[in-house]
């Protein structure tokens, strides 16, 4: 311990650290000019203005109000005149850390309704909440729930650009990220020293430190989109919050049909499926108000689940590219998996969808080690571990538990050599069976003794739905092309589907309504469309140099997964709700990048070597161009959407 605390400063730290001050200083002074600051319309409201119609509040001397039932509100006319998709409301005084609050906004005959709100953390400082870009003719402000709350407002603003007032963050955001950033530096400056005391806890570091040195980094991307992007600033975010609060407060699981975090516009809430996410949320909230009571530190840490799941996807992205390919090749399978818009998004708040994604990459990994090692006791038990961590994920990822049977009999059976030892086979089998049932048969078991035997939840949540949405939102009353009698064909022909699906799986930001600048999907139609070229090339030209001839099962096991995915996205918009979400999708991420790699792996290696150097650089160009696209995507939402 003697030389770590006495070890000298190297060169490579002194200029890690100047470097990383100088960028955190030029972004500090860059981000306090108002140089992207826009001069359009917008409207602003001062106190006195916003206490002349105060719905349940006491107005108290010295300028602030104080809740006195369970419903106070404060209403606003809008000027028609301005478009905006931004409520900046600036709050002081609150005698709380934070309470729940809710805008209503109404628009031109239209009422306020549920349907228009949106709900949000209120805190001390400015609290932007995003709404749908549109005119508006007034607002509803329910800045509490609760009676006995005060507070004072400052102003609001309505607005469709944002102003940079870094100096307005809390504390705590600069401690820790700060804190981050130290730590960063710090374990980089270890893996690149090697100092004797750690060579033997952390040799497999030492020996892929480039890998780790990428997976800091992208832990520290995927934390500045957690840390920019606004609570419930991206879909179903406040009803996943809402069993994070439950687990807080309550100390014990939430059910599905508890009406008291029962959504009112959709009857239901998330505990019918799995939330594993959420459940590691809560523990990270207990454990962040020991050292900070502040909602933004706490959120950050209920995300933080996300954020560590999709480091882990990157992680098993870079073993399989690594088996798959050459190391050149699985650098860049790497780079374009983890820096993918969509991905970085899915990456940085409340959800499901990243912790799903984690345990494809697993359960893929534990395809390739089976076909690698016959399925030895090793590959089923990383195949039991991705199978049961995918039980506990998110429904539209169970395609790849459906084929893994499949694929796992193909290989013990093409092996003519295994007949004679099939007991050791039944013998993995149980053993496989008994992880998974341990990692996630409580799950279905409490399901099952909760809801009369409905292990999946599906069929409760369907009672639900009927008896307490909103009348449009019942099953028997949605107004789908199923229970129109029309076919799936008319609904991908009639709608936008294809295209808005396509569009958003690359990156559609917020509550499906910010897109990135048009070069961003510029770059990604040209890497698809020439990787599927490249694809179709190697199917049929047979380039077995590409890979090796035993993997092809865990191609065509990947190239299945896609069609599956697509087609349970177009059923559920079919069948239950037109959503052509991108997000649906991402359970194809990872086999659809793996086959584009395969196909641009296959157009390098049919051009002549003698134009290596011109391929090289052009590679590395691209690699960086997808780092460049997802770095200036979140610097894009930062500066123009997610800030006052």
């Amino acid at each position: 311990m003697l030389k770590i605390l006495n070890v000298q400063i190297t060169k490579s730290l002194v200029v890690f650290t100047c470097i990383s001050v100088l960028i955190c200083v030029i972004l500090f002074v860059f981000a306090r000019s108002r140089f992207w600051a826009s001069t359009g319309e917008y409207q602003h409201w001062t106190q006195s203005a916003l206490y002349q119609n105060l719905h349940g509040f006491y107005l108290l001397d010295n300028h602030t109000i104080q809740s006195y039932h369970a419903d106070p509100w404060i209403m606003v006319g809008v000027d028609t005149h301005v478009i905006g998709n931004r409520l900046a409301i600036h709050i002081s005084n609150l005698n709380v850390a934070s309470t729940s609050a809710q805008i209503f906004f109404m628009q031109e005959d239209e009422g306020f309704s549920e349907l228009n709100s949106r709900r949000f953390v209120l805190t001390n400082g400015i609290n932007i909440i995003e709404l749908p870009l549109s005119q508006y003719t007034a607002f509803r402000l329910d800045l509490t729930e609760q009676p006995n709350i005060m507070m004072t407002v400052n102003e609001v603003n309505f607005l469709n650009y944002a102003r940079i007032p870094v100096a307005s963050l809390p504390f705590e955001f600069w401690v820790i990220f700060i804190t981050l950033s130290l730590f960063s530096v710090i374990i980089l400056h270890l893996i690149l020293c090697k100092y004797d005391v750690f060579v033997k806890c952390i040799d497999y570091i030492s020996e892929n430190k480039y890998l780790f040195i990428y997976l800091l980094f992208c832990f520290f991307m995927y934390s500045l989109w957690a840390i920019v992007t606004p609570f419930n600033g991206a879909p179903d975010e406040h009803m996943r919050w809402d069993l994070v609060r439950y687990m807080i407060e309550n100390g014990s699981l939430p059910r599905g049909d508890d009406p008291a975090i029962r959504d009112a516009i959709w009857g239901f809430n998330y505990s019918f499926f799995p939330f594993t996410t959420q459940i590691i949320g809560a523990v990270f909230y207990r454990v962040s108000s020991v050292f900070s009571p502040h909602p933004h530190v706490s959120l950050y840490l209920v995300r933080l689940p996300s954020i560590l799941s999709s480091v882990g996807t990157v992680f098993f992205t870079f073993k399989i590219g690594k088996i798959l390919f050459t190391e050149k090749t699985a650098w860049f399978l790497i780079i374009l998996v983890s820096m993918w818009p969509q991905f970085a998004l899915v990456s940085s708040y409340i959800n499901n969808d990243a912790f799903g994604i984690f345990t494809i990459s697993i359960i893929l990994y534990a395809w390739i080690l089976g076909i690698k090692n016959n399925w030895n006791t090793k590959s089923c038990i990383w195949l039991a571990i991705g199978v049961g961590l995918c039980l506990l994920s998110y429904y539209n990822a169970f395609t790849f538990i459906l084929l893994s049977a499949p694929l796992w009999f193909w290989v013990v059976l093409a092996n003519k050599k295994n007949h004679k030892h099939y007991k050791v086979f039944v013998k993995r089998i149980v053993i496989m069976l008994l992880i998974v049932l341990s990692i996630a048969g409580w799950f279905y078991i409490r399901n099952a003794y909760l809801y009369d035997g409905d292990f999946l939840g599906m069929r409760t949540q369907f009672m639900n739905i009927e008896a307490y949405a909103v009348d449009w939102l019942r099953p028997s009353n949605r107004d789908n092309f199923m229970n129109r009698g029309l076919s799936v064909f008319d609904m991908l022909r009639e709608t936008p589907w294809i295209p808005f699906s396509y569009l958003s799986f690359i990156a559609t930001f917020g509550y499906m309504n910010i897109n990135p600048h048009a070069s961003v999907y510029a770059l990604y139609h040209v890497i698809i469309i020439t990787g599927v070229i490249g694809l179709i090339v190697s199917i049929f030209k047979n380039l077995r140099k590409n890979v090796d001839n035993k993997y092809k099962i865990f191609f065509i096991a990947s190239a299945i997964s896609i069609p599956i995915t697509i087609g349970l996205s177009i059923h559920y918009s079919f069948s239950a709700g037109f959503q052509p979400q991108g997000r649906y999708l991402l359970p194809m991420l990872l086999p659809l990048c793996i086959l584009l790699v395969l196909g641009l792996d296959s157009i390098r290696k049919i051009i002549p070597s003698k134009y290596d150097l011109f391929t090289n650089v052009s590679i590395q160009f691209i690699q960086g161009l997808i780092l460049l696209m997802n770095v200036f995507s979140w610097f894009s939402i930062f500066a123009f959407y997610h800030l006052p």
